[in-house]
């Protein structure tokens, strides 16, 4: 993180305290929420897209790869965040001071917060590992033992991912309004995350390349904007 970020991170968390403190505590807290799933979607998504790139062995892609799970780097504070997100639970979750009964066995501050924080960890150490495995040096053609390793690691983020990121989706933000159910709200908001996130990955590989800090080809470039594309289409339909 460079200074000017590490000053603008600063003061944010210093508006925030201020915010949560005053009358307009539920606008602070929601705006909390808001940039808490958005930013640590993306971040869980990176790798993510790195584990669909190896196990369709796309050959463009190494290079790609190793950008695309840099977003690894946000996970720690995203961690601290959904921690700090239970001392909000009273002002932005009506059913924590007022339980639905034929709710209640879901949502319940304990099971609620409990599995949050439990899926977040295992997949961020998911990630972890993953990420460690991807930005090692290049695997010998014949090496197998190696691709195994990481196809079963891919394997399984993309599990944890599609769990982990659809019920932030059905906890964090569905049940903010408790009575209103959508079950394919879960579903969007992972779609929403990945489209978001390739145009991310779009982003750090052109600034990669233009700074001097990787040399991804033309080529790959291009194909990371036509699957930027193709998200985009299917977030149309």
């Amino acid at each position: 993180m460079t200074p000017i970020w590490g000053v603008l991170a600063a003061v944010g968390a210093v508006a925030f305290v201020f915010g949560a403190r005053s009358a307009d505590a539920p606008a602070a807290w929601s705006i909390y929420l808001v940039n808490l799933v958005f930013w640590s979607a993306l971040a869980v998504t990176g790798p993510a897209i790195a584990a669909m790139m190896q196990l369709t062995e796309a050959r463009w892609s190494p290079s790609v790869r190793r950008i695309a799970v840099t977003t690894v780097g946000f996970l720690p504070v995203s961690f601290v965040l959904l921690v700090v997100l239970f001392a909000g639970r009273d002002t932005l979750y009506s059913w924590v001071s007022h339980p639905i009964a034929v709710k209640a066995a879901w949502l319940n501050t304990t099971f609620f917060f409990g599995r949050t924080l439990l899926l977040a960890a295992i997949l961020f150490g998911v990630c972890f590992t993953f990420a460690a495995a991807i930005l090692r040096d290049s695997v010998p053609p014949g090496d197998e033992r190696v691709r195994v390793h990481r196809n079963r690691l891919a394997t399984l983020l993309l599990f944890l991912w599609i769990v982990t990121v659809s019920l932030w989706g059905f906890d964090l933000v569905m049940s903010l309004d408790p009575h209103w159910y959508s079950g394919l709200f879960g579903g969007y908001f992972a779609v929403s995350s990945l489209y978001t996130a390739f145009c991310l990955l779009a982003i750090l590989t052109v600034r990669a390349n233009a700074r001097g800090l990787a040399a991804i080809p033309p080529s790959a470039v291009q194909d990371v904007a036509k699957l930027q594309f193709a998200m985009s289409i299917m977030w149309m339909y």
